[in-house]
């Protein structure tokens, strides 16, 4: 679909900012205004939870209601851009731009971390400087469903869902997110260190997760994971404080890469993170589609303990032993929800082409 920035324009450029991103309260807010000005654009700026998804809920029926593209900036970290791609309306007509400061795993894959480099490209769409057809692409989200109930003919009948633009993971990482959400849910760097301290508090009495798995519509969770300590399904490149994750990742190609991290000695997590962080020698094409390279990198990573489940369209999991005095969690985006039914299963799927965002390439 070619996009036209006359039409768009008219639409207005729809900002919505968390006013706590980037650390220090309203500098990056103050930078964007700066930057875009008000000719073209509407701010829209959140004061509680629940704010942004109510935005662009609005925006979004607003978009579909004309049939019409609209442009929607979401200035904030991984947990505002969740909420605005969980609105309450169809996505196929937004095309998401997304900046977060310092943290933000999906604009460090799309190119656009930095507001000023976000508004830049906008000016230069507005200018005529650079075509935003060059810029937008599809892409891909995850569906989470969960506390499943199912009846008597074993049909689901009930469920809560979620969405996520880049990761879905349960186990460690969760029990981490929720830890850190609970207890500082601090912006900037303050957030890294946050999550270093929570990450050695439940490391110290983390008990493995054991899960049953099916993969691409298998109706059998027949599969074993083994002991883990995070089971984690990736639509984007990076995660968890910056690894990463899936150098082959793609946003657009209706596949999302699951990664199972065995549980293993404090030694072996550390050479594991190390692996993650490093950067990987990626061919000279933007996106490789030879998946020999892919498997390669895979395989090479199973010594650290990490295995990868590729070319995921859903997968169902469900925790093989549920102890009654544990709380159970999932995270989405940096984002934990906790599981009321930790004995029933979860479907996560991907959303093929499920909305548009704005990706540099270089």
């Amino acid at each position: 679909m070619a996009y036209d920035i006359s039409e768009l324009l008219a639409n207005k450029v729809h900002v919505l900012i968390n006013p706590k991103s980037g650390g220090e309260p309203g500098r990056v807010a103050r930078e964007v205004k700066e930057r875009l000005g008000s000719d073209d654009v509407i701010y829209y700026t959140s004061q509680r939870k629940g704010d942004i998804k109510r935005f662009a809920t609005e925006i979004a029926k607003q978009a579909n209601q004309k049939k019409s593209s609209h442009l929607m900036f979401v200035i904030g970290g991984d947990g505002t851009i969740n909420e605005a791609i969980n609105a309450d309306a169809s996505l196929e007509n937004i095309i998401y731009g997304v900046s977060s400061g310092t943290m933000g795993e999906l604009a460090a894959f799309l190119g656009t971390r930095s507001p000023p480099r976000l508004c830049n490209l906008t000016n230069g769409f507005i200018d005529g400087e650079c075509d935003i057809n060059d810029y937008a692409t599809k892409m891909d989200l995850l569906r989470v469903r969960y506390d499943i109930t199912r009846n008597a003919e074993g049909r689901i009948a009930d469920y809560k869902e979620i969405k996520a633009a880049n990761i879905f993971s349960t186990g460690f990482e969760s029990d981490v997110s929720q830890k850190v959400n609970a207890s500082f849910k601090r912006g900037g760097l303050q957030k890294i260190f946050d999550f270093a301290v929570a990450g050695a508090s439940v490391l110290k009495d983390y008990q493995p997760i054991s899960l049953s798995y099916g993969i691409n519509g298998s109706s059998e969770l027949n599969l074993q994971s083994g002991k883990l300590l995070t089971f984690a399904v990736v639509n984007g490149r990076y995660a968890a404080g910056g690894l990463n994750i899936d150098p082959y990742a793609r946003l657009d190609d209706g596949l999302a890469t699951a990664l199972m991290i065995k549980a293993m000695p404090i030694l072996q997590i550390a050479g594991g993170i190390i692996e993650l962080k490093l950067p990987q020698s990626i061919p000279s094409s933007e996106f490789p589609e030879n998946g020999d390279e892919a498997d390669a990198l895979y395989k090479s990573r199973k010594r650290y303990n990490l295995e990868y489940l590729p070319a995921i369209r859903s997968i169902a999991l469900k925790h093989n032993k549920v102890e009654s005095a544990r709380e159970y969690y999932f995270e989405v985006d940096g984002e934990h929800h906790r599981i009321e039914k930790p004995e029933s299963e979860m479907i996560i799927d991907v959303l093929p082409g499920a909305t548009n965002i704005l990706m540099i390439k270089d």
